[in-house]
């Protein structure tokens, strides 16, 4: 009986048999819950644009979602389904129980991008310190001596501070560990974790780092 030559290729192992996985990876999905009905939402859809994100972004504005920060959570845990990072946006304000949004979206896994006194402390921040309490009115009205023209729920804030989100990156964090070294709470007033949620998003961008 005659022994069958060898066909001169490797037998193909058990891994290789496998179907192979599809080469492009899904892209994430991302849900950012927001507080405000115009000024969050514009200038998060802005940064996504400017920054050609990898990920599927939703921005939901207050108007869908709610405009208090509890109101905000739960809608986040209405629509999680199917996301891999959700992030609540929302202000201290006038609101009350404010550690208690903070509490359920911590237990929900959520992020939180959250400022205190007011979402302008963090354009604030891309031109100057804030170590002062400061209120919500005059928070806005020092953004307008640097954006003379600065309305809340105005589009294009992005593009116009963008050349200073650096300033903001480094005074945000370092505003909060003031606070710890004072003995307040790192979301005392004035404090801000805005920052927490653009790292994140330039940490998804598919655009060139500028230089």
């Amino acid at each position: 009986m005659r022994t069958p030559k060898p066909s001169g290729r490797n037998p193909k192992s058990a891994s290789e048999l496998k179907r192979k996985k599809p080469s492009r990876e899904e892209k994430k999905r991302v849900l950012i819950v927001c507080e405000g009905k115009k000024s969050e939402p514009n200038y998060f859809t802005d940064i996504c644009q400017d920054l050609k994100i990898s990920a599927e972004v939703t921005i939901v504005p207050g108007s869908e979602s709610g405009t208090h920060p509890k109101s905000i959570v739960k809608y986040a845990k209405e629509k999680r389904r199917g996301f891999d990072s959700v992030w609540c946006v929302y202000d201290k304000d006038v609101h009350e129980n404010i550690h208690e949004a903070h509490k359920q979206a911590e237990d929900n896994g959520f992020k939180i991008a959250f400022s205190n006194p007011c979402f302008e402390l963090w354009i604030l921040l891309h031109y100057e310190d804030q170590r002062a309490e400061i209120d919500r009115h005059a928070c806005q009205r020092q953004a307008r001596e640097y954006i003379p023209e600065y309305e809340k729920g105005m589009k294009g804030v992005f593009n116009i501070i963008k050349k200073h989100q650096n300033d903001a990156l480094k005074r945000a964090p370092n505003l909060r560990d003031e606070n710890n070294k004072n003995d307040k709470k790192e979301t005392d007033n004035p404090s801000t974790t805005v920052d927490k949620l653009i790292v994140y998003l330039n940490s998804i961008s598919s655009a060139k780092p500028r230089r």
